[in-house]
Protein backbone atom coordinates (compact mmCIF):
# COMPACT_ATOMS: atom_id res chain seq x y z
CA UNK A 1 0.00 0.00 0.00
CA UNK A 2 1.40 3.11 -0.87
CA UNK A 3 1.76 6.06 1.54
CA UNK A 4 -1.27 7.66 0.08
CA UNK A 5 -4.08 5.05 1.33
CA UNK A 6 -5.83 5.85 3.92
CA UNK A 7 -9.48 4.69 5.46
CA UNK A 8 -11.62 4.80 2.00
CA UNK A 9 -13.96 7.70 1.94
CA UNK A 10 -13.90 11.87 0.93
CA UNK A 11 -14.93 12.58 -3.02
CA UNK A 12 -13.69 9.78 -5.56
CA UNK A 13 -14.15 9.68 -9.14
CA UNK A 14 -14.55 6.47 -11.05
CA UNK A 15 -13.18 7.45 -14.14
CA UNK A 16 -13.85 6.93 -17.75
CA UNK A 17 -11.31 5.10 -19.82
CA UNK A 18 -10.95 7.68 -23.03
CA UNK A 19 -10.33 5.56 -26.59
CA UNK A 20 -8.77 6.57 -29.57
CA UNK A 21 -11.37 6.77 -32.91
CA UNK A 22 -10.02 3.54 -33.87
CA UNK A 23 -10.38 1.89 -30.55
CA UNK A 24 -7.46 1.96 -28.57
CA UNK A 25 -6.54 3.66 -25.31
CA UNK A 26 -5.99 7.25 -25.46
CA UNK A 27 -2.65 7.36 -22.76
CA UNK A 28 -2.26 10.89 -23.48
CA UNK A 29 -5.70 11.86 -22.41
CA UNK A 30 -5.76 9.46 -19.62
CA UNK A 31 -2.66 11.38 -18.05
CA UNK A 32 -3.91 14.70 -18.84
CA UNK A 33 -7.55 14.12 -17.13
CA UNK A 34 -5.82 12.54 -14.18
CA UNK A 35 -3.93 15.48 -13.62
CA UNK A 36 -7.05 17.64 -14.05
CA UNK A 37 -8.60 15.65 -11.30
CA UNK A 38 -6.60 14.59 -8.82
CA UNK A 39 -6.61 18.27 -7.19
CA UNK A 40 -9.71 18.35 -6.59
CA UNK A 41 -10.12 14.73 -5.34
CA UNK A 42 -9.92 12.15 -2.40
CA UNK A 43 -9.51 9.12 -4.76
CA UNK A 44 -9.51 7.99 -7.66
CA UNK A 45 -11.21 5.10 -8.88
CA UNK A 46 -10.29 2.86 -12.18
CA UNK A 47 -11.80 0.34 -13.97
CA UNK A 48 -15.39 0.94 -13.02
CA UNK A 49 -18.81 1.48 -14.81
CA UNK A 50 -17.83 4.47 -15.74
CA UNK A 51 -14.63 2.76 -16.78
CA UNK A 52 -16.35 0.00 -18.83
CA UNK A 53 -13.86 -2.70 -17.55
CA UNK A 54 -16.71 -5.01 -18.12
CA UNK A 55 -15.90 -5.32 -21.79
CA UNK A 56 -12.43 -3.81 -21.76
CA UNK A 57 -9.85 -6.29 -22.92
CA UNK A 58 -7.67 -7.65 -20.22
CA UNK A 59 -4.14 -5.53 -21.82
CA UNK A 60 -6.20 -2.37 -21.74
CA UNK A 61 -7.67 -2.66 -18.49
CA UNK A 62 -4.33 -3.17 -16.83
CA UNK A 63 -2.45 -0.77 -18.85
CA UNK A 64 -5.14 1.44 -17.26
CA UNK A 65 -4.13 -0.01 -13.89
CA UNK A 66 -0.87 0.73 -13.99
CA UNK A 67 -1.41 3.95 -15.91
CA UNK A 68 -3.34 5.07 -13.53
CA UNK A 69 -0.89 4.36 -10.27
CA UNK A 70 1.79 5.93 -12.12
CA UNK A 71 0.24 9.65 -13.12
CA UNK A 72 -1.31 9.69 -9.53
CA UNK A 73 2.05 9.06 -7.77
CA UNK A 74 1.04 8.84 -4.52
CA UNK A 75 -1.00 12.45 -4.55
CA UNK A 76 -4.56 10.60 -3.53
CA UNK A 77 -5.19 6.99 -3.45
CA UNK A 78 -6.33 4.98 -6.32
CA UNK A 79 -8.98 2.10 -6.26
CA UNK A 80 -8.70 -0.66 -9.22
CA UNK A 81 -11.78 -2.49 -10.09
CA UNK A 82 -11.09 -6.65 -10.65
CA UNK A 83 -14.66 -7.64 -10.16
CA UNK A 84 -15.45 -10.19 -13.24
CA UNK A 85 -18.03 -13.10 -14.23
CA UNK A 86 -17.14 -15.31 -10.96
CA UNK A 87 -14.80 -16.16 -8.57
CA UNK A 88 -12.07 -17.68 -10.38
CA UNK A 89 -12.12 -14.76 -13.05
CA UNK A 90 -11.71 -11.99 -10.49
CA UNK A 91 -9.06 -13.87 -8.72
CA UNK A 92 -7.18 -14.26 -11.66
CA UNK A 93 -7.63 -10.06 -12.45
CA UNK A 94 -6.34 -9.09 -9.06
CA UNK A 95 -3.33 -11.10 -9.41
CA UNK A 96 -2.43 -9.77 -12.70
CA UNK A 97 -2.57 -6.18 -10.93
CA UNK A 98 -1.09 -7.59 -7.50
CA UNK A 99 1.97 -5.57 -8.48
CA UNK A 100 0.55 -2.57 -10.29
CA UNK A 101 0.25 -0.38 -6.52
CA UNK A 102 -3.25 -0.37 -6.02
CA UNK A 103 -4.56 1.27 -2.58
CA UNK A 104 -7.52 -0.54 -2.78
CA UNK A 105 -8.66 -3.09 -4.72
CA UNK A 106 -12.43 -2.81 -5.87
CA UNK A 107 -14.49 -6.32 -6.17
CA UNK A 108 -18.32 -6.31 -7.36
CA UNK A 109 -20.40 -9.53 -7.34
CA UNK A 110 -20.18 -12.11 -10.31
CA UNK A 111 -21.51 -11.31 -13.57
CA UNK A 112 -23.88 -12.68 -15.88
CA UNK A 113 -25.34 -15.76 -13.74
CA UNK A 114 -27.75 -14.88 -10.76
CA UNK A 115 -25.89 -15.81 -7.46
CA UNK A 116 -28.81 -17.40 -5.58
CA UNK A 117 -28.19 -16.94 -2.01
CA UNK A 118 -25.98 -14.73 0.70
CA UNK A 119 -23.65 -17.41 1.66
CA UNK A 120 -22.54 -17.75 -2.15
CA UNK A 121 -21.96 -13.92 -2.14
CA UNK A 122 -19.97 -13.98 1.06
CA UNK A 123 -17.77 -16.81 -0.09
CA UNK A 124 -16.82 -14.84 -3.43
CA UNK A 125 -15.86 -11.66 -1.31
CA UNK A 126 -14.36 -13.58 1.49
CA UNK A 127 -12.31 -15.61 -1.23
CA UNK A 128 -10.90 -12.80 -2.70
CA UNK A 129 -10.07 -10.68 -0.36
CA UNK A 130 -7.55 -13.64 0.98
CA UNK A 131 -5.84 -13.35 -2.02
CA UNK A 132 -5.65 -9.71 -2.72
CA UNK A 133 -2.77 -7.92 -2.64
CA UNK A 134 -4.32 -4.97 -1.60
CA UNK A 135 -7.33 -4.06 0.89
CA UNK A 136 -10.68 -4.75 -0.93
CA UNK A 137 -13.49 -2.66 -1.38
CA UNK A 138 -17.14 -4.04 -2.11
CA UNK A 139 -19.13 -2.87 -4.85
CA UNK A 140 -22.66 -3.38 -4.93
CA UNK A 141 -24.71 -2.61 -8.28
CA UNK A 142 -27.09 -4.68 -8.84
CA UNK A 143 -28.71 -3.33 -11.56
CA UNK A 144 -25.90 -4.15 -13.80
CA UNK A 145 -24.73 -7.48 -11.60
CA UNK A 146 -28.35 -8.76 -11.10
CA UNK A 147 -26.62 -9.74 -7.74
CA UNK A 148 -27.65 -7.51 -4.92
CA UNK A 149 -25.66 -7.91 -1.56
CA UNK A 150 -27.67 -7.65 1.16
CA UNK A 151 -26.99 -5.44 4.35
CA UNK A 152 -27.06 -8.61 5.99
CA UNK A 153 -24.16 -10.47 3.88
CA UNK A 154 -22.12 -6.91 4.03
CA UNK A 155 -22.25 -7.15 7.69
CA UNK A 156 -20.68 -10.83 7.61
CA UNK A 157 -17.92 -9.71 5.10
CA UNK A 158 -17.18 -6.65 6.90
CA UNK A 159 -15.74 -8.81 9.75
CA UNK A 160 -12.82 -9.94 7.14
CA UNK A 161 -9.51 -8.40 7.75
CA UNK A 162 -8.78 -7.28 4.04
CA UNK A 163 -12.45 -6.02 3.81
CA UNK A 164 -12.17 -1.95 4.29
CA UNK A 165 -15.75 -0.99 2.44
CA UNK A 166 -18.35 -0.94 0.29
CA UNK A 167 -19.69 1.18 -2.61
CA UNK A 168 -23.43 1.27 -2.86
CA UNK A 169 -24.82 2.20 -6.00
CA UNK A 170 -28.25 0.33 -5.68
CA UNK A 171 -29.71 3.49 -4.82
CA UNK A 172 -32.16 1.84 -2.87
CA UNK A 173 -31.93 4.22 0.73
CA UNK A 174 -33.89 1.52 3.10
CA UNK A 175 -30.82 -0.60 2.16
CA UNK A 176 -28.38 2.30 2.36
CA UNK A 177 -29.12 2.67 5.71
CA UNK A 178 -29.00 -0.73 6.99
CA UNK A 179 -25.30 -0.68 5.45
CA UNK A 180 -24.86 2.56 7.97
CA UNK A 181 -25.47 0.06 10.50
CA UNK A 182 -22.66 -1.72 9.49
CA UNK A 183 -20.00 1.11 9.39
CA UNK A 184 -17.27 1.01 11.71
CA UNK A 185 -13.91 2.40 12.75
CA UNK A 186 -12.24 -0.65 9.77
CA UNK A 187 -15.24 -0.61 7.42
CA UNK A 188 -16.47 2.33 5.51
CA UNK A 189 -19.30 3.50 3.98
CA UNK A 190 -19.63 4.84 0.45
CA UNK A 191 -22.60 6.58 -2.13
CA UNK A 192 -22.65 5.62 -5.67
CA UNK A 193 -25.43 7.60 -6.03
CA UNK A 194 -25.21 11.91 -6.59
CA UNK A 195 -28.71 12.00 -6.23
CA UNK A 196 -28.78 10.31 -2.80
CA UNK A 197 -25.33 12.24 -1.84
CA UNK A 198 -26.62 15.26 0.78
CA UNK A 199 -29.18 12.74 2.61
CA UNK A 200 -26.24 10.43 2.73
CA UNK A 201 -23.38 12.22 3.96
CA UNK A 202 -26.07 13.84 6.66
CA UNK A 203 -26.81 10.30 7.58
CA UNK A 204 -22.58 9.56 8.16
CA UNK A 205 -21.58 7.73 5.32
CA UNK A 206 -17.67 7.99 4.52
CA UNK A 207 -17.79 9.58 0.87
CA UNK A 208 -19.32 9.79 -2.52
CA UNK A 209 -17.95 7.70 -5.26
CA UNK A 210 -19.79 9.42 -8.19
CA UNK A 211 -19.70 9.95 -12.48
CA UNK A 212 -20.18 12.86 -11.93
CA UNK A 213 -16.78 13.70 -10.25
CA UNK A 214 -15.36 13.22 -13.92
CA UNK A 215 -16.08 16.92 -14.97
CA UNK A 216 -17.34 18.36 -11.94
CA UNK A 217 -15.64 17.27 -8.67
CA UNK A 218 -15.47 20.50 -6.95
CA UNK A 219 -19.17 20.33 -6.85
CA UNK A 220 -19.37 17.30 -4.92
CA UNK A 221 -16.59 18.22 -2.58
CA UNK A 222 -17.91 21.69 -2.51
CA UNK A 223 -21.45 19.33 -0.54
CA UNK A 224 -19.24 16.87 1.00
CA UNK A 225 -17.72 20.52 2.77
CA UNK A 226 -20.53 22.44 3.49
CA UNK A 227 -22.13 18.78 5.49
CA UNK A 228 -19.02 18.85 6.99
CA UNK A 229 -18.50 22.02 8.12
CA UNK A 230 -22.44 22.09 9.20
CA UNK A 231 -23.33 25.38 7.02
CA UNK A 232 -26.63 26.50 6.75
CA UNK A 233 -29.30 23.55 5.56
CA UNK A 234 -30.72 25.99 2.34
CA UNK A 235 -27.26 25.75 1.24
CA UNK A 236 -26.75 22.06 1.28
CA UNK A 237 -29.90 21.57 -0.46
CA UNK A 238 -29.20 23.80 -3.02
CA UNK A 239 -25.89 22.11 -3.99
CA UNK A 240 -27.59 19.30 -3.54
CA UNK A 241 -30.40 20.70 -6.45
CA UNK A 242 -27.18 22.03 -8.71
CA UNK A 243 -26.06 18.12 -8.57
CA UNK A 244 -29.41 16.65 -9.64
CA UNK A 245 -29.68 19.12 -12.40
CA UNK A 246 -25.80 18.18 -13.32
CA UNK A 247 -26.73 14.59 -13.27
CA UNK A 248 -29.38 14.91 -16.18
CA UNK A 249 -26.61 14.36 -18.49
CA UNK A 250 -26.87 10.88 -18.09
CA UNK A 251 -30.15 10.69 -19.04
CA UNK A 252 -29.37 11.70 -22.46
CA UNK A 253 -28.82 8.36 -24.32
CA UNK A 254 -27.63 5.39 -22.49
CA UNK A 255 -25.95 6.66 -18.93
CA UNK A 256 -22.39 6.37 -20.09
CA UNK A 257 -22.84 7.96 -23.16
CA UNK A 258 -23.78 10.90 -21.79
CA UNK A 259 -21.06 11.30 -19.40
CA UNK A 260 -18.51 10.65 -22.10
CA UNK A 261 -20.46 13.73 -24.27
CA UNK A 262 -19.92 15.69 -21.15
CA UNK A 263 -16.30 15.77 -21.52
CA UNK A 264 -16.84 15.92 -24.91
CA UNK A 265 -18.79 19.26 -24.71
CA UNK A 266 -15.96 20.26 -22.18
CA UNK A 267 -13.01 19.46 -24.36
CA UNK A 268 -12.06 16.31 -23.58
CA UNK A 269 -12.03 14.08 -26.33
CA UNK A 270 -12.94 10.67 -24.27
CA UNK A 271 -14.46 8.78 -27.17
CA UNK A 272 -17.64 7.14 -27.22
CA UNK A 273 -18.78 4.33 -25.25
CA UNK A 274 -17.70 0.74 -26.05
CA UNK A 275 -20.09 -0.88 -28.57
CA UNK A 276 -22.72 -1.97 -28.71
CA UNK A 277 -23.93 1.10 -26.64
CA UNK A 278 -24.95 3.92 -28.88
CA UNK A 279 -23.20 6.62 -28.86
CA UNK A 280 -25.41 10.34 -28.23
CA UNK A 281 -27.36 11.55 -31.02
CA UNK A 282 -26.85 14.72 -32.10
CA UNK A 283 -30.13 16.07 -30.73
CA UNK A 284 -28.50 14.54 -27.30
CA UNK A 285 -25.21 16.25 -27.56
CA UNK A 286 -26.89 19.41 -27.47
CA UNK A 287 -29.19 18.67 -24.42
CA UNK A 288 -25.73 18.18 -22.95
CA UNK A 289 -24.56 20.89 -24.11
CA UNK A 290 -27.26 22.62 -22.69
CA UNK A 291 -27.15 21.67 -19.61
CA UNK A 292 -23.83 22.42 -18.87
CA UNK A 293 -23.98 25.88 -20.55
CA UNK A 294 -25.46 27.19 -17.88
CA UNK A 295 -23.65 29.58 -15.44
CA UNK A 296 -25.07 28.21 -12.02
CA UNK A 297 -23.57 25.06 -13.44
CA UNK A 298 -20.78 26.27 -16.06
CA UNK A 299 -18.94 27.86 -12.69
CA UNK A 300 -18.28 24.32 -11.07
CA UNK A 301 -16.83 22.20 -14.58
CA UNK A 302 -13.47 21.13 -15.38
CA UNK A 303 -11.73 23.39 -17.75
CA UNK A 304 -10.66 22.54 -20.94
CA UNK A 305 -7.76 20.06 -21.41
CA UNK A 306 -5.08 22.51 -21.94
CA UNK A 307 -6.32 25.26 -19.98
CA UNK A 308 -4.23 26.46 -17.08
CA UNK A 309 -6.98 26.13 -14.58
CA UNK A 310 -8.44 22.34 -13.44
CA UNK A 311 -11.60 22.98 -13.10
CA UNK A 312 -14.00 25.87 -12.51
CA UNK A 313 -12.71 27.93 -15.62
CA UNK A 314 -15.48 27.69 -17.62
CA UNK A 315 -16.81 31.07 -16.41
Amino acid sequence: MTAAARRPGGVVCPLVTPWTADGRLDEPILRDLIDALVPDLDGLFVLGSSGELAWLPDAIADRVARVAVDQVAGRIPVYVGVGDTGTRRTLDRAARLADAGADFMVVAAPLYYAVGSDSALVDHFATVADAAAAPVVLYNIPQNTHCPLSPAAAAVVAAHRNIVGIKDSAGDWFAFERLLAVRDDGFSVLQGREQLAAISLWAGADGVISSLANFAPRLVRELSAAIRDGRPRTEILALQSTISEVATVFEQGEWLAGLKSTLEALGWPVGDPGRPIAPCTGAQRAAVEAIVSAPAIRRWLLAPRGSTASAGAGG
